[in-house]
């Protein structure tokens, strides 16, 4: 496996303390070495030292991983995990290609209009309670990794896409003072588009004047996957779709892993367009930091229900953003805001994480979902469209009446729009 010298370096960060058992999701369920950060570095090392081979079998250990930052946010040599796993995933790949899943899914993931005309077909069978049929024939092969797991996750999928509802909206309010342009994430366009209508709908109430973007798949799904020709494609694309938008003040998500992606966009793009990234990535907010630093009108609607907050891994380890979303949801009249204990421990969805991975991600849901029971809470709301695919998943398990909620949607509530 040739590495960089950066990785080499940050491997060598590890000091085998064995901190990283305490916050690891993955080995609370397992209890296996190689499943936290400790022994899955412990790997890496080998395999540059050359005292271990890159084998097919290295797939588990490596591809098990969350990513999720737990490890990074108590390692005091400050060792990032998550970039040494992903960076050996491109190594894996590269030396033992590509999955099936991957080689159909590449040219989806970078049209928008691909991905819908995909997400119509993969629905309409779910909606026919054909799931089980499509995974027999290999239907489900031909989806993206996203839509196979959200195709089987969600139980009612969407009639409807966000960008099936533009027209019907309006964006651009008489009282605008900032134009901003926002970055589509597929999953809120084709898996929460209600959500996804409330966050554009309480942005133009806030007085931003809301320009869709016409921008593909952030890229995140094929960088994690180690996936990194097709990630870059994704940033080169998406940076000229932001940049045909000129004056934008800002580019705003509803997806805490999209806008967390588009921040590496300058590490991702090829070198000549890096500089052009860097100021595209410095303008990228996250929806719940334009939110919560909004001017917000005096006569809020009372919202009457008792909430807890589960943090994105990409919201709050990955982007240190945890604490936007509590101003907005203390600001809120008529809300009792209860504290989530573990609340920036990963649900176990991970975009793909779930369906590959069910048994572990079962586990990791359970613990979640027990301590979103324990707070006595309504509704639990999030940030993120796959964490609130596997919150939903917890609730249908478990019996639940208890609410999933974008953030989004309680804003939008709260200003009666």
């Amino acid at each position: 496996m040739t590495q960089s010298e950066s990785l080499r370096a940050e491997v060598a960060k590890c000091n085998r303390c064995g901190y990283c058992q305490e916050t690891c999701p993955v080995f609370a369920v397992t209890g296996v070495e190689s499943s936290v950060a400790r022994g899955r570095i412990a790997l890496v090392r080998r395999i540059l030292e050359g005292r271990a081979e890159l084998s097919e079998e290295m797939d588990h250990p490596l591809f098990e991983c969350l990513l999720c930052r737990g490890c990074v946010s108590v390692c005091a040599a400050g060792a990032e995990t998550d970039r040494i796993i992903v960076e050996s995933r491109a190594a894996w790949r590269r030396q033992h290609g590509s999955s099936a899943a991957w080689t159909a899914a590449r040219e989806t993931l970078l049209d928008r209009g691909a991905l819908i005309r995909a997400a119509r077909v993969a629905f309409s069978a779910s909606r026919l309670g054909l799931p089980r049929l499509a995974r027999a024939t290999g239907l489900l092969r031909l989806f993206p990794p996203g839509l196979q797991a959200a195709a089987e996750l969600v139980p009612q999928p969407p009639a409807r896409f966000l960008t099936d509802l533009w027209q019907e909206l309006d964006l651009v309010p008489a009282h605008a003072s900032r134009r901003v342009g926002y970055f589509v994430s597929c999953g809120m366009n084709l898996v929460q588009p209600r959500a996804a209508t409330d966050s554009v709908r309480s942005l133009a109430a806030l007085g931003c004047a809301v320009e869709p973007l016409d921008n593909c798949c952030c890229g995140l799904p094929a960088y994690v996957s180690g996936e990194t020709g097709t990630a870059r494609l994704a940033a080169e694309r998406n940076l000229l779709a932001i940049e045909e938008r000129p004056g934008l003040d800002a580019v705003v998500t509803d997806c805490a892993s999209c806008s967390s992606h588009l921040r590496r966009m300058p590490e991702l793009v090829s070198p000549d367009l890096r500089e052009r990234a860097e100021r595209v990535a410095a303008r990228v907010l996250d929806y719940t930091q334009i939110v919560g630093q909004a001017s917000w009108p005096t006569a809020l609607r009372p919202v009457a229900r008792r909430v807890t907050f589960h943090d994105p891994c990409h919201l709050a380890r990955h982007q240190d953003l945890a604490q936007w979303p509590r101003t907005i949801l203390r600001v809120i009249p008529g809300l009792d805001y209860v504290e989530l204990p573990e609340a920036d421990w990963c649900c176990g969805g991970a975009g793909t994480y779930s369906a590959a991975h069910a048994e572990v991600a079962g586990s990791i849901l359970a613990r979640k979902w027990g301590h979103v029971q324990s707070t006595d809470a309504d509704t639990v709301v999030t940030a993120c469209p796959s964490c609130m695919i596997q919150l939903e998943y917890g609730a249908r398990r478990a019996g639940s009446r208890i609410r999933v909620r974008h953030i989004s949607s309680v804003v939008a509530e709260a200003l009666g729009c």
